[in-house]
């Protein structure tokens, strides 16, 4: 088609190419495979994809600096263009950033994607990429009080998923949170997210402060410290043996009696450990407690740890090691699990060896605790 000009709306990106540069495909490889080209010779697509490339790159800068897209009139884009742009310029791989969470993340880093690279089989332009946006949006929100969604919204104005999706990720890797074990490999990073959105929401001084107004302005960046600090506390005072086993008698007595309701025998009432045998039919009490003692020492010797970032990093394999793992080992479902952590509450809520005072000081602590690791425990368990 000699003589053939192609006409192009300087308005209209082409996605496809612009997902080719992204991964950094070259421009000949572009050129040789873009599905628009029909009609048109080979000399005349790979000039009109050497433009596209060079607008991109144009881009780039406003891309790196959202609100100047907004803003900028160097290229004229539409609004529905400008979010699908920087929704996939700022996407990012699973298996990228499972890797870079269990790095540095400094620039001596970037020197090392190409270790990335080779292990993820994704280009290293394209990891290069992925660190960068990471770094960039840590950079502008750290240490600032409020929701780190809330705070990439504003300054990225990312949609409301991806935003999220990095606050999970900066939240991991703020705290170091390890998903490099052994024991952890076939778990996807959503589950890890998943239970980052958890500890946000309840474990984090910004959590505390939707209950709490009157306490100062908190973040959803770093754990609630006076709240790592009681779990420290509450740890030798569960720990007596005479607290652990009535806490074990309160614990079995609600689990089997919250099993009985979900049955169906709502009737039933449970007010003695002969009776709880009988009642509970095939359902072994001293089975229960079996589980219980491997457990929930291990729970609380958790919750304790969390002070110290050597301990905290681990949190994932240790709900892995000490709890997902016996109870799947016991053979239970992920209900029995839900009933195991919502009758633990129950039984220290009952506590008689434990003085009213005390036990109304952490109650709270408890709540928060109990709930926040019963759901990362649900989350991991991967039945």
């Amino acid at each position: 088609m000699s003589g053939s000009v192609w006409v192009i709306d300087p308005g209209e990106i082409n996605l496809e190419l612009f997902q080719a540069w992204l991964d950094g495909v070259s421009v000949d490889s572009a050129a040789a495979t873009r599905s628009d080209a029909d009609g048109f010779g080979p000399e005349v697509v790979l000039q009109d994809t050497i433009d596209e490339y060079r607008t991109f790159a144009v881009l780039q800068r406003y891309m790196e600096n959202p609100l100047q897209l907004v803003t900028q009139t160097v290229i004229t884009i539409t609004p529905a263009t400008q979010q699908e742009l920087l929704a996939m310029y700022y996407a990012f791989d699973d298996a990228v950033m499972r890797e870079i969470l269990c790095k540095q993340l400094s620039k001596r880093l970037r020197n090392d994607l190409d270790e990335v690279a080779d292990k993820t089989g994704i280009s290293l332009k394209s990891c290069h990429r992925q660190y960068d946006n990471l770094r960039r949006i840590f950079r502008k929100v750290e240490d600032r009080p409020g929701r780190l969604t809330d705070l990439i919204l504003q300054r990225f104005v990312l949609k409301p998923k991806l935003a999220n999706d990095y606050a999970r990720l900066l939240f991991m890797w703020n705290n170091k949170l390890l998903v490099d074990k052994p024991n952890l490999v076939h778990l996807g990073l959503e589950r890890f997210l998943l239970c980052a959105q958890e500890f946000m929401s309840r474990w984090t001084s910004w959590s505390m402060q939707m209950t709490h107004p009157t306490r100062a302005p908190g973040d959803d960046q770093d754990m609630d410290r006076k709240f790592l600090q009681d779990l420290r506390e509450l740890k030798p005072v569960l720990g007596a043996h005479d607290v652990m086993d009535e806490l074990s008698q309160h614990c079995i007595r609600a689990l089997l009696q919250q099993k009985l309701d979900t049955s169906g025998a709502n009737a039933i009432k449970v007010k003695n450990f002969t009776e709880v045998a009988l009642a509970a039919r095939h359902e072994s009490s001293e089975r229960i407690r079996t589980i219980f003692f491997k457990v929930v020492p291990s729970l609380f010797q958790i919750g304790a740890g969390l002070s110290h970032s050597r301990e905290l990093r681990d949190i994932f394999e240790d709900v892995v090691d000490t709890v997902v793992i016996p109870c799947k080992g016991a053979e239970c479902t992920i209900t029995d699990v839900k009933l195991f952590f919502s009758a633990l509450q129950v039984g220290y809520s009952q506590l008689t060896t434990v003085s009213r005072d005390t036990r109304e000081q952490y109650a709270l602590v408890v709540k928060r605790f109990l709930a926040g690791l019963s759901v990362v425990t649900v989350i991991l368990y991967n039945e």
